[in-house]
């Protein structure tokens, strides 16, 4: 459908497929961006929620207890995966294994760190309002490190968005200069080629100062 839409717009075959590659490649994008926004909310709110547990089990709740507790007053959308691990364990999937399962669903080192935690407690045993102040202060400096990492490398992800629009920057200019040399890059066979080959290389330079600058910590 993309592409038919390109061929209508600029009625050409490099316009197919520039429009058949977006039509492709922009749901996963928005898709990975909502995922990125909503674990970035979630790491945000996991310190009060491992807070919210600890209160818990000081007031004499169990670990279980304690989930409920936050899937009922913590915030979205934290609450929602701690109800989803809650429903379950209640549907007979053991505790451990639910957290396995959320740990893995979330995809965040720092939910990892809580579960793991939590299950090696309910083996060995411990106070564990003590381990979850623990893992709230541990948690508390990695999410601290990386928005140090982040502020450092942000200069290099503006570089990746600035020379990725550079061309197109570029192109914009020579068009309002001399539209006729522009246009055959858009009509003429060799143009078209050389234009796909700008625009690949383009992405893939983009791809790779991203790849660059992505520091995981």
């Amino acid at each position: 459908l993309s592409g038919a839409v390109g061929y209508l717009v600029v009625e050409s075959f490099l316009g197919v497929l520039l429009f058949a590659a977006a039509g492709a490649v922009a749901p996963t994008l928005v898709l990975r961006w909502l995922r990125r926004r909503r674990m970035k909310k979630l790491e945000s709110q996991l310190v009060e929620g491992v807070h919210t547990l600890a209160a818990g089990v000081r007031a004499g709740l169990n670990i279980v207890q304690s989930i409920e507790l936050v899937a009922r007053d913590g915030p979205v959308p934290l609450r929602q995966e701690f109800a989803h691990l809650l429903r379950e364990y209640e549907y007979g999937v053991p505790l451990e294994e639910a957290m396995d399962g959320a740990a893995r669903r979330i995809g965040s080192g720092d939910f990892r760190l809580l579960f793991s935690a939590l299950q090696t407690h309910r083996e060995r045993g411990g106070d564990l309002g003590e381990t979850l102040d623990r893992i709230a202060a541990s948690i508390r400096e990695i999410q601290r490190l990386e928005s140090r990492v982040e502020a450092l490398t942000a200069e290099g992800r503006v570089t990746a968005r600035v020379l990725a629009a550079f061309p197109a920057i570029v192109l914009g200019i020579l068009y309002l200069i001399d539209a006729a040399p522009v246009e055959l890059l858009f009509t003429d066979t060799l143009g078209k080629v050389i234009l796909t080959a700008i625009v690949v290389l383009n992405v893939l330079s983009f791809l790779w100062i991203r790849r660059i600058v992505a520091i995981d910590i």
